[in-house]
This record gives C-alpha cells, sequence and structure tokens, in this order.
C-alpha cells in the first residue's frame, strides 16, 4: 500500500532534514518518489547510484537527477564529480550550465530564515549576472528539495521552509 501525498511528502522531508532517519521502507518510498519526480527508472539510476556510491546523502539525489537531465548526461557521471569533492555550483558550471536552473518563482513573501537569504541573492542581482552567484552545497540542496517536495508532493513552500527552519533550531 502506498503512502498518502502528505505523508509521503513528511517522510521526504524527515529524510531531507535527518538524512538515514526513515531507514527501511521509508528510504525506498523517497527514492521511488524522487526517481519518479525526474521520470527515471528507480532500479535502473536511483538504486546503481546507491549501491555504487556510499557517500551520497539521500538529499543529494534530486540534485544529481537535475544536473544529470539539464546537462543530458548520466546520472552517475554527476554522482562521480560529487563524491570526488566537487561542489554543486562547480558541478553544474562545468557541464555549462547557469544558476538558474536551481531558481523558481514564488509568489509571497519568504520569511524563512533558510531560503530568504538563497532567494534574496536572485533577487539582488540581475538575471544577466546570475553567472556570477555563488552559493554553498546547502543552498543548493534545500532549494531542489524545495522544489521536489512541493512539486511532486503537490505540498506548500511556505509549509517545507517553516519545517526546515524549525530542524535548525
Amino acid at each position: 500500500m502506498r503512502m498518502s501525498s502528505v505523508l509521503l511528502a513528511f517522510v521526504t522531508m524527515v529524510t531531507m532534514l535527518c538524512p538515514g532517519a526513515a531507514g527501511g521502507e521509508l528510504d525506498v518510498e523517497y527514492y521511488e518518489a524522487v526517481a519518479a519526480y525526474h521520470q527515471v527508472s528507480y532500479d535502473s539510476v536511483v538504486a546503481k547510484l546507491l549501491v555504487a556510491d556510499t557517500t551520497l546523502a539521500a538529499v543529494d539525489l534530486p540534485v544529481i537527477l537535475l544536473i544529470a537531465e539539464r546537462a543530458v548526461t548520466a546520472p552517475a557521471t554527476i554522482a562521480e564529480a560529487r563524491s570526488q569533492g566537487g561542489s554543486w555550483v562547480d558541478i553544474a558550471r562545468g557541464r555549462m550550465l547557469q544558476l538558474d536552473i536551481f531558481y523558481f518563482m514564488i509568489v509571497g513573501p519568504i520569511e524563512s530564515e533558510t531560503y530568504a537569504p538563497i532567494f534574496g541573492k536572485f533577487k539582488s542581482t540581475a538575471e544577466k549576472d546570475w553567472k556570477l552567484l555563488e552559493f554553498t552545497d546547502q543552498e543548493i540542496v534545500d532549494l531542489v528539495n524545495l522544489r521536489f517536495i512541493s512539486s511532486h508532493h503537490d505540498y506548500s513552500l511556505f509549509k517545507i521552509m517553516e519545517m526546515r527552519d524549525a530542524s535548525e533550531r
């Protein structure tokens, strides 16, 4: 039996905020959701990545798949670059991707301690200069997982932001 969307969104948040906390069947549900969102086969991509590289965190998977999709390259190539110590920004730029792949529009005020500074970087910089922006790996992970959780699970962006902020306290 599959979990409801809200429960799966919660499990995704737990996995995102506390990698390894879910365990077992819940991990599989999370990884299957990520695979479905990126329209890749769980068996051919996700399972192979997880078996091949145990240094990857669960929250890295959506970032790997997003960059691979946009760069039209194998997810294993992105995972390998990450496991060799590459930052998400360097990995994206190394594949000629602009940082706008991580951006998405949010309507309404962003009061989140985690997300306001991230979106503030985009808003305070002319779009033609986004290529000069710098983000930490955690900021990229937060952005990509925010979009994944809200889009795939049809869950409130602002609720996710609130839950993410609460995890930092």
